[in-house]
Protein backbone atom coordinates (compact mmCIF):
# COMPACT_ATOMS: atom_id res chain seq x y z
CA UNK A 1 0.00 0.00 0.00
CA UNK A 2 1.28 3.07 -1.05
CA UNK A 3 2.07 6.10 1.42
CA UNK A 4 -0.81 8.30 -0.38
CA UNK A 5 -3.54 5.61 0.09
CA UNK A 6 -2.99 4.82 3.73
CA UNK A 7 -5.63 5.55 6.41
CA UNK A 8 -5.53 8.68 7.99
CA UNK A 9 -5.63 9.61 11.34
CA UNK A 10 -8.13 12.17 12.70
CA UNK A 11 -5.41 14.56 12.77
CA UNK A 12 -4.67 14.51 8.78
CA UNK A 13 -8.60 14.36 8.62
CA UNK A 14 -9.17 17.65 10.05
CA UNK A 15 -5.96 19.52 8.50
CA UNK A 16 -7.50 17.89 4.83
CA UNK A 17 -10.70 19.38 5.50
CA UNK A 18 -9.52 22.81 6.65
CA UNK A 19 -7.40 23.01 3.54
CA UNK A 20 -10.18 22.00 1.25
CA UNK A 21 -12.39 24.80 2.83
CA UNK A 22 -10.24 27.27 2.85
CA UNK A 23 -7.87 26.79 -0.10
CA UNK A 24 -4.60 27.62 1.31
CA UNK A 25 -3.34 28.08 5.12
CA UNK A 26 -0.56 28.84 6.75
CA UNK A 27 1.02 26.58 9.75
CA UNK A 28 -0.43 28.97 12.22
CA UNK A 29 -3.70 29.45 10.57
CA UNK A 30 -4.36 25.51 10.28
CA UNK A 31 -3.14 25.56 14.47
CA UNK A 32 -6.11 28.39 14.40
CA UNK A 33 -8.78 26.58 12.41
CA UNK A 34 -8.64 22.78 13.54
CA UNK A 35 -7.52 23.64 17.05
CA UNK A 36 -4.38 20.84 16.77
CA UNK A 37 -1.34 21.81 18.38
CA UNK A 38 1.05 23.88 16.38
CA UNK A 39 3.96 20.52 16.39
CA UNK A 40 1.02 18.34 15.54
CA UNK A 41 -0.46 20.28 12.75
CA UNK A 42 3.32 20.92 11.51
CA UNK A 43 4.12 17.44 11.46
CA UNK A 44 0.64 15.75 9.54
CA UNK A 45 1.69 18.87 7.43
CA UNK A 46 4.64 17.96 6.29
CA UNK A 47 3.36 14.15 5.69
CA UNK A 48 0.59 15.15 3.40
CA UNK A 49 3.14 17.31 1.63
CA UNK A 50 5.54 14.43 1.00
CA UNK A 51 2.96 11.86 0.34
CA UNK A 52 1.70 14.42 -2.62
CA UNK A 53 -1.84 14.95 -0.67
CA UNK A 54 -1.50 18.58 -0.79
CA UNK A 55 0.80 21.30 -1.74
CA UNK A 56 3.34 23.59 -0.22
CA UNK A 57 5.39 26.60 -0.83
CA UNK A 58 6.52 30.08 0.26
CA UNK A 59 4.72 32.88 0.90
CA UNK A 60 6.21 36.39 1.00
CA UNK A 61 5.59 37.98 4.36
CA UNK A 62 4.07 41.48 4.56
CA UNK A 63 6.40 43.50 5.85
CA UNK A 64 10.09 42.85 6.77
CA UNK A 65 9.66 39.29 8.41
CA UNK A 66 10.51 35.90 7.05
CA UNK A 67 8.91 34.77 4.12
CA UNK A 68 6.20 31.82 5.53
CA UNK A 69 5.34 28.26 4.38
CA UNK A 70 1.56 28.07 3.26
CA UNK A 71 -0.12 24.58 2.10
CA UNK A 72 -2.51 24.17 -0.13
CA UNK A 73 -5.20 21.81 -1.30
CA UNK A 74 -4.79 20.59 -4.90
CA UNK A 75 -8.41 21.27 -6.48
CA UNK A 76 -7.62 21.41 -10.07
CA UNK A 77 -9.48 17.69 -11.13
CA UNK A 78 -13.21 18.54 -11.24
CA UNK A 79 -16.43 15.99 -10.62
CA UNK A 80 -19.39 16.17 -12.72
CA UNK A 81 -22.70 15.68 -11.73
CA UNK A 82 -24.72 14.76 -15.24
CA UNK A 83 -28.51 13.96 -15.66
CA UNK A 84 -29.37 12.22 -18.66
CA UNK A 85 -33.26 12.68 -19.48
CA UNK A 86 -35.02 12.45 -23.06
CA UNK A 87 -34.61 15.88 -24.33
CA UNK A 88 -32.15 17.40 -22.36
CA UNK A 89 -28.78 16.53 -20.50
CA UNK A 90 -27.74 19.03 -17.51
CA UNK A 91 -24.24 18.73 -16.29
CA UNK A 92 -22.72 20.53 -12.86
CA UNK A 93 -18.97 20.38 -12.03
CA UNK A 94 -17.02 21.01 -9.14
CA UNK A 95 -13.71 21.52 -7.99
CA UNK A 96 -12.43 18.19 -5.77
CA UNK A 97 -13.09 21.18 -2.61
CA UNK A 98 -16.83 21.05 -3.41
CA UNK A 99 -17.25 24.41 -4.78
CA UNK A 100 -19.50 24.01 -7.87
CA UNK A 101 -17.65 25.84 -11.01
CA UNK A 102 -20.25 24.97 -14.25
CA UNK A 103 -23.55 24.11 -14.97
CA UNK A 104 -24.85 23.71 -18.44
CA UNK A 105 -27.96 22.41 -20.31
CA UNK A 106 -27.77 20.89 -23.64
CA UNK A 107 -30.31 20.07 -26.10
CA UNK A 108 -30.21 16.25 -27.02
CA UNK A 109 -31.35 15.20 -30.50
CA UNK A 110 -35.18 13.89 -30.62
CA UNK A 111 -35.91 10.29 -31.73
CA UNK A 112 -38.48 12.00 -33.81
CA UNK A 113 -39.90 15.50 -34.96
CA UNK A 114 -42.11 17.37 -31.73
CA UNK A 115 -45.12 19.06 -32.93
CA UNK A 116 -46.29 22.19 -31.89
CA UNK A 117 -48.14 22.22 -28.70
CA UNK A 118 -46.91 18.20 -28.13
CA UNK A 119 -44.45 17.04 -25.52
CA UNK A 120 -41.87 14.75 -26.75
CA UNK A 121 -42.34 11.31 -27.85
CA UNK A 122 -40.85 8.21 -25.84
CA UNK A 123 -38.13 6.17 -27.70
CA UNK A 124 -40.08 3.55 -28.53
CA UNK A 125 -37.43 0.63 -29.13
CA UNK A 126 -34.24 -0.37 -27.49
CA UNK A 127 -31.87 0.62 -30.16
CA UNK A 128 -28.06 1.65 -29.70
CA UNK A 129 -27.08 3.12 -27.03
CA UNK A 130 -24.67 4.37 -28.89
CA UNK A 131 -26.01 7.91 -29.88
CA UNK A 132 -26.63 8.39 -25.95
CA UNK A 133 -23.58 7.77 -25.33
CA UNK A 134 -22.07 10.07 -27.95
CA UNK A 135 -24.97 13.25 -26.04
CA UNK A 136 -23.28 12.27 -23.14
CA UNK A 137 -19.94 12.41 -23.86
CA UNK A 138 -20.47 15.70 -26.13
CA UNK A 139 -21.88 17.45 -23.14
CA UNK A 140 -19.75 16.43 -20.47
CA UNK A 141 -16.75 17.29 -22.63
CA UNK A 142 -18.36 21.11 -23.29
CA UNK A 143 -18.01 21.66 -19.23
CA UNK A 144 -15.14 19.66 -18.45
CA UNK A 145 -13.34 21.37 -21.68
CA UNK A 146 -9.60 20.70 -20.84
CA UNK A 147 -9.44 19.87 -16.91
CA UNK A 148 -9.19 16.46 -16.00
CA UNK A 149 -12.33 14.26 -14.62
CA UNK A 150 -12.02 12.47 -11.53
CA UNK A 151 -15.39 10.97 -11.31
CA UNK A 152 -18.64 11.25 -12.92
CA UNK A 153 -22.09 10.94 -11.13
CA UNK A 154 -24.64 9.97 -13.43
CA UNK A 155 -28.91 9.99 -13.24
CA UNK A 156 -30.59 8.21 -15.75
CA UNK A 157 -34.50 8.07 -16.10
CA UNK A 158 -35.48 4.35 -15.15
CA UNK A 159 -34.95 1.29 -12.28
CA UNK A 160 -31.15 1.16 -11.27
CA UNK A 161 -29.85 -1.77 -9.63
CA UNK A 162 -26.60 -2.65 -9.30
CA UNK A 163 -25.47 0.00 -11.34
CA UNK A 164 -27.16 -1.55 -14.14
CA UNK A 165 -30.58 -0.24 -16.00
CA UNK A 166 -33.57 -2.95 -15.52
CA UNK A 167 -36.38 -0.49 -17.06
CA UNK A 168 -36.66 2.69 -18.67
CA UNK A 169 -39.55 3.45 -20.35
CA UNK A 170 -38.12 6.92 -21.48
CA UNK A 171 -34.79 5.69 -22.37
CA UNK A 172 -35.44 1.90 -23.43
CA UNK A 173 -32.09 2.08 -25.04
CA UNK A 174 -30.60 1.79 -21.67
CA UNK A 175 -32.13 -1.58 -20.78
CA UNK A 176 -29.78 -3.92 -19.34
CA UNK A 177 -27.03 -1.94 -20.81
CA UNK A 178 -23.73 -1.27 -18.58
CA UNK A 179 -24.08 2.22 -19.60
CA UNK A 180 -21.69 3.09 -16.72
CA UNK A 181 -18.93 0.65 -18.22
CA UNK A 182 -19.40 2.16 -21.45
CA UNK A 183 -19.23 5.61 -20.36
CA UNK A 184 -15.93 5.08 -18.43
CA UNK A 185 -14.38 3.55 -21.77
CA UNK A 186 -15.22 6.88 -23.16
CA UNK A 187 -14.27 9.15 -20.44
CA UNK A 188 -11.72 7.56 -18.87
CA UNK A 189 -13.14 8.76 -15.70
CA UNK A 190 -14.68 6.19 -13.11
CA UNK A 191 -18.63 6.55 -13.33
CA UNK A 192 -21.44 5.57 -11.01
CA UNK A 193 -24.98 5.73 -11.62
CA UNK A 194 -28.28 5.95 -10.09
CA UNK A 195 -32.30 6.94 -10.99
CA UNK A 196 -32.58 10.20 -11.46
CA UNK A 197 -35.77 11.25 -9.11
CA UNK A 198 -34.19 9.65 -5.99
CA UNK A 199 -30.84 11.44 -7.13
CA UNK A 200 -32.77 14.50 -6.79
CA UNK A 201 -34.26 13.39 -3.62
CA UNK A 202 -30.62 12.78 -2.42
CA UNK A 203 -29.41 16.21 -3.62
CA UNK A 204 -31.84 18.11 -2.19
CA UNK A 205 -31.90 15.99 1.03
CA UNK A 206 -27.90 16.54 1.80
CA UNK A 207 -27.12 19.89 0.17
CA UNK A 208 -30.60 21.53 -0.76
CA UNK A 209 -33.93 22.20 0.44
CA UNK A 210 -34.44 18.95 3.20
CA UNK A 211 -30.76 19.10 4.68
CA UNK A 212 -32.52 20.36 7.82
CA UNK A 213 -34.70 18.15 8.37
CA UNK A 214 -34.71 13.55 9.07
CA UNK A 215 -37.53 12.81 6.31
CA UNK A 216 -38.71 14.35 3.21
CA UNK A 217 -40.68 13.12 0.05
CA UNK A 218 -39.53 14.89 -3.20
CA UNK A 219 -42.08 15.31 -5.88
CA UNK A 220 -40.21 16.22 -9.46
CA UNK A 221 -42.75 17.66 -11.56
CA UNK A 222 -41.79 18.47 -15.26
CA UNK A 223 -42.03 16.60 -18.00
CA UNK A 224 -42.94 13.58 -16.03
CA UNK A 225 -44.08 13.28 -12.39
CA UNK A 226 -42.66 11.06 -9.72
CA UNK A 227 -40.90 10.59 -6.36
CA UNK A 228 -38.93 9.54 -4.11
CA UNK A 229 -38.45 9.51 -0.46
CA UNK A 230 -35.41 10.10 1.88
CA UNK A 231 -35.07 9.22 5.45
CA UNK A 232 -32.14 10.38 7.61
CA UNK A 233 -29.95 11.46 4.42
CA UNK A 234 -31.13 7.64 2.99
CA UNK A 235 -32.96 7.41 -0.46
CA UNK A 236 -35.39 5.08 0.46
CA UNK A 237 -35.07 1.73 -2.41
CA UNK A 238 -37.14 -0.84 -1.75
CA UNK A 239 -36.26 -4.79 -3.03
CA UNK A 240 -36.71 -4.23 -7.02
CA UNK A 241 -35.35 0.16 -6.63
CA UNK A 242 -38.76 1.65 -6.91
CA UNK A 243 -39.53 2.50 -3.96
CA UNK A 244 -42.24 5.65 -3.62
CA UNK A 245 -42.55 5.82 -7.28
CA UNK A 246 -46.08 5.70 -7.71
CA UNK A 247 -45.18 6.42 -11.42
CA UNK A 248 -43.35 3.52 -12.31
CA UNK A 249 -45.22 1.12 -9.97
CA UNK A 250 -48.62 1.76 -11.74
CA UNK A 251 -48.57 3.18 -14.55
CA UNK A 252 -50.34 6.53 -14.67
CA UNK A 253 -51.13 6.55 -10.81
CA UNK A 254 -50.40 10.31 -10.43
CA UNK A 255 -52.96 11.75 -12.93
CA UNK A 256 -55.33 9.94 -14.49
CA UNK A 257 -55.20 11.50 -17.98
CA UNK A 258 -51.00 11.15 -18.15
CA UNK A 259 -49.57 8.48 -19.80
CA UNK A 260 -46.29 6.82 -18.36
CA UNK A 261 -46.12 10.15 -16.11
CA UNK A 262 -46.76 12.51 -19.16
CA UNK A 263 -49.63 15.28 -18.56
CA UNK A 264 -50.85 16.93 -21.79
CA UNK A 265 -50.85 20.29 -21.62
CA UNK A 266 -53.63 22.27 -23.99
CA UNK A 267 -50.38 24.89 -24.60
CA UNK A 268 -46.87 25.06 -25.61
CA UNK A 269 -45.18 21.60 -25.32
CA UNK A 270 -43.99 21.53 -21.39
CA UNK A 271 -45.22 22.35 -18.04
CA UNK A 272 -42.83 25.73 -17.36
CA UNK A 273 -44.31 27.47 -20.40
CA UNK A 274 -47.80 26.29 -19.31
CA UNK A 275 -47.30 27.44 -15.50
CA UNK A 276 -45.68 30.66 -17.23
CA UNK A 277 -48.87 31.16 -19.32
CA UNK A 278 -50.79 30.87 -16.48
CA UNK A 279 -48.79 33.42 -14.23
CA UNK A 280 -49.89 35.71 -17.35
CA UNK A 281 -53.62 35.24 -17.28
CA UNK A 282 -53.92 32.92 -19.86
CA UNK A 283 -57.79 31.02 -18.69
CA UNK A 284 -57.08 27.62 -20.32
CA UNK A 285 -53.66 27.21 -18.80
CA UNK A 286 -55.08 28.39 -15.55
CA UNK A 287 -57.35 25.33 -15.70
CA UNK A 288 -55.00 23.05 -16.91
CA UNK A 289 -52.48 24.21 -14.54
CA UNK A 290 -55.23 23.71 -11.48
CA UNK A 291 -56.22 20.44 -12.61
CA UNK A 292 -52.45 19.04 -12.83
CA UNK A 293 -51.89 20.39 -9.01
CA UNK A 294 -55.11 19.18 -7.98
CA UNK A 295 -54.63 15.47 -9.12
CA UNK A 296 -51.09 15.36 -8.00
CA UNK A 297 -51.82 16.64 -4.82
CA UNK A 298 -54.21 13.73 -4.10
CA UNK A 299 -52.07 11.17 -5.27
CA UNK A 300 -49.36 12.49 -3.06
CA UNK A 301 -51.55 13.00 -0.21
CA UNK A 302 -51.46 8.80 -0.36
CA UNK A 303 -48.09 9.02 -0.07
CA UNK A 304 -47.75 11.76 2.32
CA UNK A 305 -50.06 9.86 4.69
CA UNK A 306 -47.80 6.65 4.74
CA UNK A 307 -44.75 8.50 4.94
CA UNK A 308 -45.33 11.20 7.76
CA UNK A 309 -42.65 13.22 6.22
CA UNK A 310 -41.51 16.52 7.79
CA UNK A 311 -41.21 18.26 4.49
CA UNK A 312 -42.21 17.69 0.86
CA UNK A 313 -40.09 19.35 -1.69
CA UNK A 314 -41.08 20.15 -5.33
CA UNK A 315 -38.54 19.54 -8.01
CA UNK A 316 -37.83 19.63 -11.34
CA UNK A 317 -38.22 22.30 -13.97
CA UNK A 318 -41.88 23.45 -12.54
CA UNK A 319 -40.46 24.31 -9.07
CA UNK A 320 -38.84 27.50 -10.99
CA UNK A 321 -42.19 28.80 -12.00
CA UNK A 322 -43.35 31.77 -10.45
CA UNK A 323 -46.47 30.00 -9.99
CA UNK A 324 -47.16 29.52 -6.06
CA UNK A 325 -46.93 25.98 -6.44
CA UNK A 326 -45.10 24.86 -3.46
CA UNK A 327 -48.33 26.86 -1.54
CA UNK A 328 -51.18 25.13 -3.86
CA UNK A 329 -49.95 21.80 -3.14
CA UNK A 330 -49.89 22.42 -0.02
CA UNK A 331 -53.64 23.57 0.23
CA UNK A 332 -54.36 20.68 -1.66
CA UNK A 333 -52.94 17.97 0.79
CA UNK A 334 -54.37 19.80 3.93
CA UNK A 335 -57.90 19.10 1.93
CA UNK A 336 -57.21 15.36 1.26
CA UNK A 337 -55.43 14.56 4.61
CA UNK A 338 -57.80 12.88 6.98
CA UNK A 339 -55.59 14.08 9.83
CA UNK A 340 -54.11 17.59 10.51
CA UNK A 341 -50.50 17.14 10.35
CA UNK A 342 -49.59 18.45 6.91
CA UNK A 343 -45.95 18.66 6.40
CA UNK A 344 -44.17 21.95 4.88
CA UNK A 345 -44.15 22.13 1.55
CA UNK A 346 -40.90 23.99 -0.28
CA UNK A 347 -39.53 24.54 -3.86
CA UNK A 348 -36.39 22.69 -4.33
CA UNK A 349 -33.10 24.44 -3.78
CA UNK A 350 -31.72 23.38 -7.26
CA UNK A 351 -35.00 23.34 -8.74
CA UNK A 352 -34.57 21.28 -12.48
CA UNK A 353 -30.84 20.66 -11.03
CA UNK A 354 -31.87 18.68 -8.23
CA UNK A 355 -31.00 15.24 -9.82
CA UNK A 356 -27.26 16.48 -11.19
CA UNK A 357 -26.54 17.64 -7.71
CA UNK A 358 -27.68 14.18 -6.50
CA UNK A 359 -25.48 12.48 -9.05
CA UNK A 360 -22.87 14.51 -7.84
CA UNK A 361 -22.63 13.67 -4.64
CA UNK A 362 -22.49 10.25 -5.64
CA UNK A 363 -19.60 10.66 -7.60
CA UNK A 364 -17.73 12.22 -4.31
CA UNK A 365 -18.78 9.44 -2.45
CA UNK A 366 -17.35 6.70 -4.98
CA UNK A 367 -14.37 5.33 -3.52
CA UNK A 368 -12.98 5.26 -6.46
CA UNK A 369 -12.55 9.25 -6.54
CA UNK A 370 -9.73 8.92 -4.93
CA UNK A 371 -7.68 11.04 -6.88
CA UNK A 372 -4.97 13.23 -5.00
CA UNK A 373 -2.51 10.94 -3.53
CA UNK A 374 -4.72 8.29 -2.80
CA UNK A 375 -7.45 9.63 -0.10
CA UNK A 376 -10.99 10.11 -0.30
CA UNK A 377 -12.57 13.60 1.45
CA UNK A 378 -16.15 13.26 2.90
CA UNK A 379 -18.93 15.09 0.34
CA UNK A 380 -18.50 18.71 0.25
CA UNK A 381 -22.37 18.84 0.82
CA UNK A 382 -22.19 22.91 1.88
CA UNK A 383 -20.24 23.84 -1.05
CA UNK A 384 -22.06 21.96 -3.49
CA UNK A 385 -25.64 23.34 -1.52
CA UNK A 386 -24.53 27.16 -2.22
CA UNK A 387 -24.72 26.49 -5.90
CA UNK A 388 -25.07 29.97 -7.96
CA UNK A 389 -27.68 29.42 -10.48
CA UNK A 390 -28.11 32.63 -11.99
CA UNK A 391 -26.46 31.74 -15.66
CA UNK A 392 -28.95 31.64 -18.56
CA UNK A 393 -30.58 28.33 -19.20
CA UNK A 394 -32.08 26.94 -22.70
CA UNK A 395 -35.63 27.00 -23.73
CA UNK A 396 -37.08 24.67 -25.50
CA UNK A 397 -38.48 26.29 -28.63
Amino acid sequence: MSSGSRNRSPHEWACLIALRDAGELSIAQLTEVTGLSRPTVDKVARQLAADGVIDSSMRAAGGAGRPARVYRFPADQIVLGVELGLASIRVIAANRAGTVLDRRETLRRLPSPVEPGEAPAQESTPADPAPILDDLVTAIDAVAEDRPVAGIGLAVPGIVDDQHVQLSRVLPALNHVDIAAQLEDRTGAPVRIGNDVKLAGLGEARAGAGDQVPSMVLVWLGRRISSSVVIEGTVLQGLHGVAGEITVAVGSGWTQTSARGEWAWPHGRDAVHNARLAVEGDPAAQQALEGYLAEVGRSLSRLVGMIDPHLVVISGAVSESPAPIAHRIREILSRELNVPFVPEVVAARHGRYSSAIGALLVAFDDPRVSTVGGWHLPTPAERVGTADYENPRPEYS
